[in-house]
């Protein structure tokens, strides 16, 4: 429902989640392969391949996203089938933004448990906590600082264009300093990195972007 999900997208947009919108299964497929995603909320009554079809397929991908099943289909036989398709929580219209915000956290914090979490010997980061040691020693990131460094690691290695980033931490309507990405990657190097001129962890990619090494 076009009005519904649009609604719904501003709503979370304001309380700080980056939301995009896909009308029908097969256009949200085309955004999984193309974007990275740490949750979809997965209406069951979709046009063409219908939410139950769409969840068997985000199953079987290397590195599933954790789904939240957002749909009028309340039924016993419905719910039992989402969830043992593979959705991590079932939630039935109508509902509060408030409701749907806490199911969101839950199921996020779930998943960061099972490993989002980077101890080394050297560098350890929870992205849960927001809490960051260098040799045992906490550093203090700014919130800026920390929406960049998840933005890094969520990619797992690959490397993330200077544009992207922008988008990503400070929005697309963003018109401050064009630098803000060169100038944020230099502070986070300062209080990551053992040796910031020779970094080990926030990587350049000459002409191609930046990527993290845990």
């Amino acid at each position: 429902e076009e009005s519904f999900a649009e609604s719904l997208s501003f709503s979370l947009t304001q309380s700080g989640h980056q939301v995009a919108l896909a009308a029908n299964g097969t256009t949200g497929l085309e955004q999984l392969r193309q974007k990275r995603f740490d949750l979809i909320l997965l209406d069951l009554m979709l046009p063409g391949e219908d939410g139950f079809e769409v969840c068997r397929v985000i199953q079987k991908l290397e590195n599933p996203i954790p789904i939240i099943m957002v749909t009028a289909k309340g039924s016993e036989t419905d719910r039992v089938v989402g969830l043992e398709l593979g959705a991590d929580d079932y939630l039935v219209k109508p509902f509060s933004l408030r409701e749907l915000e806490a199911r969101i956290k839950a199921v996020l914090r779930r998943r960061k448990r099972e490993g989002t979490s980077l101890p080394k010997s050297e560098l350890e980061i929870d992205f849960e906590r927001r809490s960051a040691k260098r040799l045992g020693k906490p550093i203090d990131l700014s919130p800026k600082e920390w929406d960049l460094l998840g933005s890094l690691a969520r990619e797992n290695g690959k490397i993330v264009s200077k544009e992207t980033l922008l988008n990503q931490v400070w929005g697309a309507d963003f018109d401050g300093d064009p630098r803000a990405v060169e100038i944020h990657v230099y502070l986070l190097r300062q209080k990551l990195e053992i040796n910031p001129g020779n970094p080990k962890h926030v990587l350049t990619v000459k002409r191609m972007g930046y990527r993290f090494e845990p």
